[in-house]
C-alpha cells in the first residue's frame, strides 16, 4: 500500500525534542511514524509508534522494511535519538560505553539513512535531518565519547550529502544549543551553564527553534540546501 501523504520516521520520539518534532510535522499535515526502546503515551490517528532497541542492526534495517510495507514509502528520516554518558576523563570511560554510544549515536542513524536511501531514491525525494550537538564545536573536557560520536555523525551527514544529491535527496544536520529534555537534565547543571556562556545566546535554547528548523528543512522549499550542519545558540 502507498500512502498519499508524505511519511516522517522520527527517532527517540517518546519524549523530548523527537516528541515535539513529530506533533508539529503531524500538524503540517505529515503521517509520522515514531520509535523509541520505550513506549509512547501520544496519540493521534496520523501518528503510529513502535518500540525497537535500535542498537541492534537488524532492527534498524526491519524499521525501515516495516514503514516500506505500510506505507510503500518514506519522505523524511529525523535520527534524533541519542544518549549522553555521565562526564568522565577519557582514562576512565570503559570500552563497553564507548561502544553503547556509538551504536547508539553513530552506527545507528548511518544505518538508517542508508537504508531511508533505498526507498528514497526510488521516488526521487526525500529529506534526512540528523541531529548533531554544540559539543562537537567546544570540544568540552570530559564529554569526549558523545562529543566524538557526533562528530563522526556530522562528517557523515555531509559526505551522505553530496552522495545522495542527484537522487533527488537532501540530508542536513541540526545542531541545538542545550534545551530542557530528559538528556539534558542528566549533565551537571554548572557545566552546561558554563558550555552556554561560550555562545552568543547564553541561555537555554528553545524547542520551537530547533522543531521549526526541522520542519523547514523537511519541505520541498528547502530542495536546495543540502549538507549543511546549522548550529542553534550562536555556537
Amino acid at each position: 500500500m502507498t500512502s498519499q501523504r508524505k511519511v516522517v520516521l522520527v527517532t527517540g520520539a517518546s519524549r523530548g525534542i523527537g516528541l515535539e518534532v513529530a506533533k508539529e510535522m503531524i500538524a503540517q499535515g505529515y503521517f509520522v511514524v515514531g520509535c523509541s526502546r520505550s513506549q509512547s503515551e501520544y496519540r493521534d490517528s496520523s501518528y503510529i509508534h513502535m518500540e525497537a532497541d535500535l542498537a541492534c542492526s537488524d532492527k534498524a534495517r526491519g524499521l525501515i522494511k516495516a514503514v516500506k510495507k505500510k506505507f510503500g514509502r518514506l519522505d523524511v528520516l529525523v535520527n534524533n535519538a541519542a544518549i549522553n554518558p555521565s562526564i568522565r576523563q577519557v582514562s576512565l570511560v570503559p570500552l563497553s560505553t564507548l561502544e553503547e554510544v556509538f551504536r547508539v549515536n553513530f552506527f545507528t542513524p548511518f544505518q538508517l539513512c542508508a537504508e531511508a536511501l533505498k526507498l528514497m531514491q526510488r521516488q526521487k525525494n526525500g529529506r534526512i535531518i540528523n541531529l548533531g550537538s554544540m559539543a562537537v564545536k567546544h570540544e568540552v573536557e570530559g564529554e569526549s565519547v558523545y562529543t566524538s560520536s557526533k562528530a563522526a555523525l556530522q562528517t557523515f551527514t555531509r559526505i551522505l550529502a553530496k552522495e545522495s544529491y542527484r537522487m533527488g535527496v537532501t540530508c542536513n544536520m541540526v545542531a541545538p544549543a542545550a534545551v530542557a529534555t530528559d538528556l539534558s537534565s542528566q549533565i551537571d547543571s554548572d557545566a552546561l551553564q558554563a558550555v552556554l556562556q561560550r555562545n552568543a545566546c547564553k541561555e537555554m535554547g528553545r524547542m520551537e527553534e530547533i522543531v521549526n528548523l526541522i520542519v523547514f528543512l523537511s519541505s520541498e522549499e528547502a530542495s536546495g540546501v543540502t549538507s549543511q550542519v546549522i548550529y542553534l545558540g550562536g555556537v
